[in-house]
């Protein structure tokens, strides 16, 4: 670290052995009886660097390059059910930020996303085997304004595009507000959409300890969503310390999602897009 230049990188490490089902105490000398097991080995490394460069320090004008990566496999078995999956991710963004006066910031930057994953076993064999290989690469820019006109009152607009090369263009706006209008309260107002890629296999593998059939739809769209949300804090004294009484409220409201259906058959999982409607409340 010097006066104008920050860095910081870092490498992470994990190996979990999970192992689950029935052991050796279940089988009462019974050698025809094929016990239940589960094995779920996870091995995973990350590495990151983060390197900041100010430009202008009257200003807070600076320039940051945000590099990461990671590599995770799991090899797991459901009784006779095997599934591997070996993911790669690349992560790269570059951010410019700048104030204008004191009510004026500015954050635009571009940033670069890609995904692998590489499936095996007896169970993709099965069901996918055209997505043994799956892999998705997102480039996209953005910016943000943020203005305060008065000390206690702060608005913010942003707006993204991306390129997927497999659902292609999609825009992502988003907007916060927060307003003090004594020293004891904050409220805060947030409104934006979300997108999000779906993979199957990856992030719905502890289906396969159940006995029930996977039936996906072949034209699984991305998810997308609008989310509002209002918060309140609260600072309250008592006896010469300070209560804080946090409240919150979120609505999420599904264009496009994808559903996993437990209900209509009990030996069969459905996989498939929402046809109708589907939203969420969430306060706390």
């Amino acid at each position: 670290q010097t006066p104008r230049f920050v860095s910081q990188s870092g490498i992470k490490v994990l190996a979990d052995r999970r192992t689950s089902g029935q052991t050796s105490h279940t089988l009462h000398d019974d050698e025809n009886f094929i016990p239940y097991t589960i094995n779920n080995d996870a091995n995973r490394v990350e590495l990151f660097s983060k390197n900041g460069f100010i430009l202008n320090q009257d200003r807070n004008e600076s320039v940051a390059v945000i590099v990461s990566g990671s590599y995770h496999d799991q090899q797991s078995n459901y009784a006779d059910k095997i599934y591997n999956v070996y993911e790669s991710n690349i992560y790269a963004s570059l951010l410019y930020e700048s104030e204008f006066g004191d009510r004026h910031k500015l954050v635009a930057g571009l940033n670069y996303n890609w995904d692998n994953y590489s499936q095996r076993g007896n169970v993709i064999e099965r069901y996918r085997p055209q997505e043994r290989n799956v892999s998705e690469s997102v480039a996209g820019a953005y910016a943000e304004y943020t203005w305060t006109p008065v000390e206690n009152f702060t608005w913010m607009l942003g707006l993204r595009t991306d390129y997927s090369i497999l659902h292609h263009w999609f825009v992502t706006p988003r907007m916060h507000l927060k307003y003090a209008p004594v020293h004891w309260l904050d409220l805060r107002a947030s409104a934006g959409k979300g997108y999000r890629t779906t993979f199957i296999f990856p992030e719905n593998s502890y289906l396969l300890a159940s006995n029930r059939t996977w039936h996906i739809a072949d034209d699984l769209k991305q998810e997308e969503a609008w989310n509002y949300g209002f918060s309140s804090s609260f600072y309250i004294p008592v006896f010469g310390k300070t209560l804080n009484v946090n409240t919150e409220y979120y609505y999420t409201d599904f264009r496009r999602q994808m559903i996993i259906d437990l209900d209509t058959d009990p030996h069969i999982v459905h996989f498939a897009n929402l046809e109708g409607k589907s939203y969420s409340h969430t306060f706390q």
